[in-house]
């Protein structure tokens, strides 16, 4: 109970803290997040931005050090984070951050965010992206960076295998459909 009332006041207590810096304007306050955030990823923590995970940052806290604006930054408890992220929520930190005036850029790899709980580096599973076949993890990144999702299945191994043969199936399949 203590715990729960404990984090209940923190979340209070960042908001108020990032409301307060939003109506003073404090510029140097932004670029501090933007540093701490960061030095999170560099340690191999998830960001994600208003529902975008980053993946590949080359440019995204360069470009964005004075442009985007932090409302809110939180740490997604482990449990919760495994359950909304699969694999990436057990084996990394996981912080939720909402930004005014975000949008991808192409210099980074971002994916929409709720493909991270089907989506592992390490599964060897069949994918097919908006009608094309994709057989890794790198490629299905690469035909998916900064496209929102509009619908996704995962298929079952024996289903799979039925559709595109024991080589390419068995291991299940993920389809994945992009907005136009």
């Amino acid at each position: 109970m203590v715990k729960l009332i404990s984090r209940w006041i923190m979340k209070r207590l960042n908001i108020i803290l990032i409301l307060s810096i939003l109506l003073t304007g404090c510029s140097s306050y932004y670029k501090d997040v933007i540093r701490s955030l960061e030095s999170k990823y560099k340690k191999g923590d998830v960001i994600i931005v208003n529902d975008w995970a980053l993946l590949r940052s080359s440019k995204f806290f360069d470009l964005h050090n004075n442009k985007l604006k932090i409302t809110m930054i939180e740490k997604i408890q482990r449990d919760s984070a495994i359950s909304w992220y699969g694999h990436w929520g057990s084996e990394h930190e996981i912080y939720l951050v909402s930004a005014t005036k975000f949008e991808p850029s192409d210099r980074d790899v971002f994916i929409d965010a709720k493909v991270l709980k089907i989506l592992n580096p390490k599964d060897s599973s069949f994918y097919f992206i908006d009608g094309a076949p994709c057989s890794t993890y790198r490629n299905t990144v690469h035909l998916i960076q900064n496209k929102r999702i509009s619908e996704m299945s995962v298929i079952p191994v024996e289903s799979a295998i039925k559709i595109w043969g024991i080589k390419a199936g068995k291991n299940g399949a993920l389809m994945m459909n992009t907005k136009k």
